[in-house]
């Protein structure tokens, strides 16, 4: 068989404008910051310094000793960084500028540091001292939250002081690997939080100094003021004209069974932003695509045509032997339709109209195996080009190799020449709609009638540019699966009809193996209504965009956004209808209050591990399985792959283990020890015998796994010196995180 695979690039460049900048031109209208922070107002420039002999003294280099004086008003560049170079980047009328200092090319560490500023702001900042930071072991941070928390914001503070005075900061959590500790801010307006103004900060989590930073500001913007905004009561019927809470069937797989499982879960139809005084839509979209549209400049790179020859030598050839699982997929190839009838396939299909013009540009044969059921299915996969007189127009294709089904198809053409392609009629929707139900028809005429036209299919035709002179010229028309008239979500079919009434894609996905529960006994709209507005909030905020000038545009809007209810439940719930538990690093445990692991549980949550938990409880009490320590030592080390559960033989660490008669073998703090000597890579040293002893009375030297505990007691994983160690009891939840702990605190 052989197999072409043809590299074709094809880049659709487009005028793409920054959602998030920092943009100059003052105009301020927010909260005077507070009186202890020395603010540098934008646009006020300070004091020029002396131009230094050999400079010059024009207008570019004057800006440049500008804003390299203001960094380094602000920040303190060590000496050792002695090599320095600069360069300048000008857009939208806005000059940045990026400094780099480096240790000379002659030092035995090299350490840099990376500054850009813009205007009056640090808009990046970058220092790296040499060391290789991504630890690949864990390591607890010897700062704790408030103290890392205050060391940012004094970073920004020093870094960018008016900024500092306007925002908000909030940690990211502090991983177990890695040097440093991550932070947020945002904009902070009349006590509203300010969307596309906000960064991100990260300091060593040891020493707490700045490691790096990242800002998006808008120093040009200025914010209404909040005053006649909707009353909470005048919101929620505001929003309620806006939007429809609409139930559907969502399906949910579990990724470990491949078990699947139906949901009914309420969504609403608007999850755009209101605006806050009038409770209409807020404008921002429209003024946003009135002033932000994008060049349709097609730029085609090509390169050359990769011809890649698979053919196999005979087999049974002198260097060539094949295998019987080999032998046994040869034969099962051979009864699938070949490249040639998956051709005549595409040429006779009333759409696709695959003609001699089209050259194939790849064409690829594989299994696709359902891993749950162990079934699998060949497809081909096939690519064709045309391309004469300035037309371009590619084919893919996927087919069934078995039955020779057209699962999915998509064709798209254009002109490399842009007069040609600005020829293309707007596309009729009433007539595109028609084209798209004949299509679902012809392709899938058994399932047609369970699918229903989506309302989208018939809007009005979008426009886009200064002038509206941009238009649809194609359309991707979706029909939605209903069952007792709920839509399921997932199931749907999607044809794509362009302005010359040609169907130019198909695809479609649809569940055959689910049985929908009934809908009888669902909560109602207002109910669903009930728990969103208590659970869900929609939040002040000020939002907005930059526009091609460079000038902020912001507005004062109310956010509900999206979210999901359990239709049975009356709960908020994931998308797919599971269960939604709030259960961040802040969380606190309620039943872990006073017990000698308290700490060791909440330190190890703060740096994003814990053993799994429910309902806001940790259960420190209960017993632990194996399965349950793997899968907790799988968060912690990386190498946890060589782990291998010992207590009555199990297969797999994330099984769990059970003895004869059915019952769960709980973990023994012996098999603790040896998984957590595994996770370290010790296991070799463990082994060796006749050089271990320990303070226990009951773990003997002849004990087989003596080398596995001693280990662990010389790590600092068991914290007891002297007496009984128990080795062959059963740990608890709390005795398990504990261990763990105790060790990282070693290791500091």
């Amino acid at each position: 068989m052989i197999m072409l695979k043809k590299h074709k690039i094809l880049s659709l460049v487009l005028a793409a404008f920054l959602m998030s900048s920092v943009v100059h031109t003052a105009a301020f209208a927010e909260e005077i910051p507070s009186a202890d922070i020395a603010v540098t107002t934008p646009g006020v420039p300070p004091v020029m310094p002396p131009v230094l002999p050999g400079s010059t003294s024009d207008e570019s280099d004057v800006a440049m000793r500008a804003a390299l004086t203001k960094v380094k008003e602000r920040i303190s560049v060590p000496s050792e960084l002695s090599e320095f170079t600069y360069s300048s980047y000008t857009n939208r009328n806005t000059t940045s500028y990026n400094f780099n200092w480096n240790t000379p090319s002659s030092a035995s560490v090299s350490k840099t540091l990376s500054i850009t500023i813009v205007g009056d702001i640090i808009t990046n900042y970058y220092y790296y001292d040499g060391k290789n930071n991504n630890w690949s072991e864990p390591r607890l941070a010897k700062l704790s939250d408030t103290e890392l928390l205050k060391k940012a914001k004094d970073a920004l503070k020093k870094a960018n002081p008016y900024i500092a005075a306007r925002s908000v900061m909030t940690s990211n959590g502090t991983t177990l690997f890695g040097s440093t500790a991550g932070f947020s801010f945002k904009r902070m307006v009349n006590g509203v939080p300010a969307d596309y103004n906000n960064g991100t900060i990260e300091v060593d989590k040891n020493t707490g100094s700045l490691v790096s930073m990242y800002v998006t500001w808008w120093d040009n913007a200025s914010f209404e003021s909040k005053n006649g905004v909707l009353t909470q009561d005048e919101l929620i019927k505001a929003y309620k004209e806006l939007n429809t809470l609409t139930p559907y069937y969502r399906i949910s797989t579990d990724w470990q069974t491949g078990k699947k499982s139906v949901y009914i879960v309420y969504e609403p139809s608007f999850t755009n932003d209101i605006d806050a005084k009038t409770g209409k839509e807020s404008s921002m979209y429209k003024d946003r695509n009135k002033l932000l549209y994008g060049s349709n400049d097609i730029v085609a790179i090509d390169e050359e045509d990769l011809l890649v020859d698979t053919t196999a030598p005979a087999e049974g050839s002198a260097f060539v032997k094949f295998t019987p699982s080999e032998i046994k997929a040869i034969n099962a190839n051979e009864k699938l339709i070949t490249k040639e009838k998956v051709n005549e396939i595409l040429k006779n299909d009333k759409y696709i109209k695959l003609n001699d013009d089209f050259k194939t540009t790849y064409s690829n044969l594989y299994e696709e195996v359902d891993n749950y059921t162990d079934t699998s299915t060949y497809y081909w996969d096939l690519g064709y080009e045309y391309n004469k007189n300035s037309h371009i127009k590619n084919i893919n294709a996927r087919i069934n190799a078995e039955n020779g089904e057209i699962i999915s198809f998509n064709s798209y053409s254009y002109y490399s020449s842009r007069q040609d392609e600005d020829k293309k009629p707007k596309l009729n929707v009433t007539s595109a709609a028609k084209t798209a139900e004949e299509a679902l028809k012809y392709y899938l005429p058994d399932i047609a009638d369970k699918f229903k036209a989506n309302q989208n299919n018939l809007k009005e035709v979008e426009t886009w540019g200064e002038k509206n002179e941009y238009y649809e010229t194609s359309r991707i028309f979706t029909f939605n699966r209903f069952v007792g008239g709920i839509q399921v979500t997932g199931d749907d079919i999607r044809i794509t009809v362009d302005s010359e009434n040609q169907v130019t894609g198909f695809n479609y996905n649809y569940s055959d193996d689910v049985k929908f529960p009934s809908a009888n006994s669902i909560i109602s709209v207002e109910k669903a209504y009930e728990t969103a507005f208590a659970e869900k909030p929609a939040g002040l905020k000020y939002s907005g965009f930059v526009d091609n000038e460079g000038k902020a545009h912001t507005y004062l809007v109310y956010n509900p956004g999206s979210y999901y209810v359990n239709a049975r439940t009356g709960k908020l719930c994931n998308y797919d209808g599971t269960d939604f538990i709030p259960d961040g690093p802040d969380s606190v445990f309620s039943d872990i209050e006073g017990i000698a692991a308290e700490k060791a549980i909440t330190e190890l949550k703060r740096h994003g591990v814990s053993l799994v938990t429910s309902g806001g409880k940790f259960e420190p009490d209960k017993l632990i399985n194996s399965s349950e320590f793997t899968d907790f030592l799988s968060l912690i080390y990386r190498n946890n792959g060589g782990i291998t559960p010992y207590s009555a033989g199990a297969n797999d660490a994330s099984e769990v283990v059970e003895d004869i008669n059915g019952n769960i073998v709980y973990l023994t703090k012996a098999d603790a020890c040896k998984y957590l000597v595994q996770a370290w890579g010790a296991e070799d040293y463990a082994k060796l015998k006749g050089i271990y002893t320990t303070p226990f009375s009951d773990v003997p030297s002849t004990r087989s796994d003596i080398g596995y505990i001693a280990l662990c007691y010389g790590k600092g994983a068991i914290s007891q010196t002297s007496g009984k160690f128990n080795p062959d009891s059963s740990m608890t939840r709390a005795e398990a995180v504990k261990m763990i702990y105790d060790y990282l605190v070693k290791q500091q």
